[in-house]
């Protein structure tokens, strides 16, 4: 048989084989550089599944199950910046940025992952705390067994190590763990073949002496107020610091340096206060400034001498005095690929009679830039004399500013015209945002945009965007017509529409995920979201109502059976009272009702008609559950009631059931009391993994759904529960509890 174009299927399948006939390190670094949402197409496919899977899913974090991680699902996407924030819990500072980040999972994510993959190799799991890992070293050993590194937080001034021995693990479930325990473990030679270490507070004493090897080194928090940074190993290639103040900061004697993170809570001043090997990578610095201090970032003098650099982030907060550092030409190095700089003032009133920077000619931009983040407050630019090199792939532009700028041209400042910025044709990535975006020209060839500006879209030709396949819209209350041609996914953000219709909304058939979430911080209003039965792409897969105020009547109004595909629908924190039955999506594998005040359904079977259903995350709901062939109106006394799990004792009839194919249940937060364990028909859910029970402590007859588990849930990995419930469970035999 031939193709069309000629060539024969058996010769095609030759070259394919051919091009995987390549050393492992090389298909390695070819993935090392794929995004994750090109990864996660990849991980089924032969020859290179494997090297996706251990690639997307290098870094593992095992999170508590009772957490607000197990329901942030939304819509995917890769995003060329990804910060890393001031107060983050989990430190991504161990990998480089952009490249390599942790996957949050549960315990029943990483069970069910290490059980069917038995080709997965992640290099890091990461457990949060002793007690964590204990549950899982008594209950799945072997899988543990399988895991090259056993990462480990302890919360202490060694508040986390990596490349814990295997010997060592029942060493530390099997002691009390203190500094003094650690320290004498690590002498023991344990510390040789440390490679990761995170400290907090006082620095330990003789750190090369105790980590000769140590590669990754993250001080929480250290003085360098008044006594230098000590002696650190000279094998270091990363370093991160948290620091109140300094005075200059000296590693350049660490030759192996590639990498380092530096925040301080007050001014960074100058570039050249600091001393960084020659050979240094990537380099991130943040600052800040008290009530106390008028200093602001003023130059980068001294960057042009790191010759290697590819990566410079440099963050500052609290601006409020005039920054010099736009004001001189800096000469970046020609190896640069990643450039962000951020200014921000957390005070939106601030209103300086002056832009506090220029950004003219002077910012000469590296001719190997790939991606370029620069996010401002209160600075003026001069679009005209922007020049961007063509190698840019991603481009980020965030002007934040307060009104000013009528006071600004009085003073001779030019209005900033944005319609003359000429961006590469090589762009696939854009960010803006602006005062205005009408008359830019937007190259052809973006896949990705997001537009965070309270302006109309009339003036964006998308027709002309045929690449693009990603959007993102904040501040959206006016009419959105949108016909791109290919667009996969529309994301809006804060938005504040009042209705939904084709008169108003249209987006192009091509759609298959949409998001609208509403504003997160505004008190509710009153009304509803105004929603027609046909405002959605026919073949729409993900569909995400946010904050929306969508209440019973509007749900009920969608139609959401018409919708075929339809596998993810969210309607959290929005106004939905009652649930009807035949309401839901056949198709449907993940369901999200939490933060709805439900207090009715027309039948116990609502959810369990719903055979491929997989998830179902109904948490927080004000009153859970009342059942009645006479549904209250949403404004009833009747469904204003607090007390529902009183009445839901008070009749057998009322329960819910769940279907068979369900794995994952979060009932979390919703105060059920003695009496409702009954009620809850799991009873035929014989592929359930994994139910989060947490908040509700009152629910004494827990046993009655520990036994329906055991009995009926062969594959069940964690039953979360609050720990006063644990008197009330005889545990006999159950390996599946779990206790906050």
């Amino acid at each position: 048989m031939v193709k069309e174009y000629g060539q024969p299927q058996s010769k095609k399948r030759r070259i394919s084989s051919k091009l995987f006939n390549l050393p492992s390190e090389v298909i390695d670094r070819i993935i090392y550089y794929l995004p994750d949402d090109c990864l996660e197409n990849c991980i089924d496919l032969p020859l290179i599944g494997n090297y996706a899977l251990n690639r997307l899913y290098a870094y593992i974090e095992i999170i508590s199950s009772y957490t607000s991680c197990w329901e942030d699902m939304g819509p995917k996407g890769y995003e060329s910046f990804s910060s890393l924030k001031r107060y983050q819990s989990l430190p991504s500072f161990l990998f480089q940025v952009n490249n390599c980040s942790y996957k949050a999972w549960r315990v029943n994510d990483f069970v069910q992952f290490t059980k069917s993959r038995t080709e997965f190799r992640p290099k890091v799991v990461h457990f949060v705390s002793v007690e964590q890992l204990g549950w899982l070293y008594k209950r799945y050993p072997h899988l543990l067994n399988q895991l090259p590194r056993i990462d480990l937080s302890f919360g202490l001034t060694i508040q986390r190590v990596c490349d814990i021995p295997k010997e060592y693990v029942r060493k530390i479930l099997d002691n009390k763990i203190t500094d003094d325990f650690l320290v004498n473990l690590i002498k023991q030679g344990w510390g040789e073949n440390v490679k990761v270490l995170e400290l907090s507070g006082p620095s330990l004493e003789n750190l090369p002496s105790l980590f000769p090897n140590l590669q990754r080194l993250r001080f929480v928090r250290i003085d360098l107020s008044e006594s230098p940074l000590p002696p650190l190993p000279l094998s270091l290639e990363f370093l991160q610091l948290f620091t109140d103040d300094f005075d200059k900061l000296d590693v350049s004697y660490l030759e192996n340096l590639k990498e380092i993170v530096f925040d301080c809570f007050n001014p960074l001043n100058r570039l050249d206060r600091f001393k960084f090997p020659l050979g240094i990578e990537r380099v991130r610095m943040m600052g800040s400034i008290g009530d106390d201090f008028k200093i602001n970032i003023e130059s980068l003098d001294s960057i042009e001498q790191y010759t290697n650099l590819k990566e410079f982030r440099i963050e500052h907060g609290e601006l409020c005095e005039k920054t010099k550092i736009f004001s001189k030409r800096t000469n970046f190095p020609d190896n640069l690929q990643n450039l962000e700089i951020t200014f921000f003032h957390l005070c939106t009133n601030a209103e300086p009679w002056e832009p506090l920077g220029t950004v003219r000619g002077n910012l000469s931009l590296p001719n190997n830039l790939r991606a370029l983040l620069l996010r401002t407050f209160q600075i003026h630019y001069t679009p005209k004399l922007l020049i961007f090199p063509e190698s840019l792939r991603a481009l980020s532009i965030v002007n934040e500013r307060t009104g000013m700028e009528k006071i600004w041209q009085r003073k001779g400042y030019a209005k900033e015209d944005w319609s003359v910025t000429r961006f590469p044709s090589s762009l696939v990535e854009l960010h803006l945002l602006l005062d205005t975006i009408d008359g830019i020209t937007f190259p052809k060839s973006l896949q990705k945009m997001t537009l965070k500006n309270r302006v109309s879209l009339k003036s964006v030709n998308f027709l002309e965007l045929g690449n693009l396949v990603q959007l993102k819209l904040d501040w959206s209350d006016t009419e959105e017509l949108i016909d791109a041609p290919n667009l996969k996914s529309v994301q809006f953000s804060e938005s504040y529409f009042e209705s939904l219709d084709n008169s108003c909304f249209s987006l192009p058939a091509s759609v298959e995920v949409l998001s609208i979430s509403g504003p997160r911080y505004r008190h509710d209003s009153g009304g509803s979201l105004s929603i027609a039965a046909n405002a959605f792409p026919p073949l729409i897969k993900e569909l995400y109502l946010k904050r929306c105020k969508v209440t019973s009547d509007t749900f009920e109004e969608l139609h959401l059976r018409a919708y075929k595909n339809l596998e993810a629908l969210d309607l959290s924190n929005n106004k939905i009272s009652r649930l009807e039955n035949n309401i839901f999506p056949l198709s449907l594998q993940y369901l999200r009702l939490d933060e709805n005040p439900i207090s009715a359904v027309s039948t116990p079977n609502v959810f369990s008609e719903l055979k491929n259903l997989r998830k179902l995350i109904m948490s927080g709901t004000l009153g859970l559950v009342r059942q009645s062939r006479d549904l209250p109106k949403p404004n009833s006394s009747v469904s204003r009631q607090k007390d529902i799990a009183n009445y839901l004792q008070s009749d057998q009839a009322n329960m819910l059931n769940f279907p068979s194919s369900l794995i994952s249940l979060n009932l979390s937060n919703n105060h059920l009391q003695k009496g409702v364990a009954s009620k809850l028909g799991l009873s035929n859910c014989c592929q359930l993994q994994e139910v989060c029970l947490g908040g509700n402590r009152e629910m004494t007859d827990i046993q009655i759904i520990v036994d329906q588990l055991k009995s009926s849930s062969p594959n069940m990995v964690e039953l979360f529960l609050d720990r006063e419930l644990q008197e009330y469970i005889n545990e006999g035999e159950v390996s599946f509890l779990n206790f906050s």
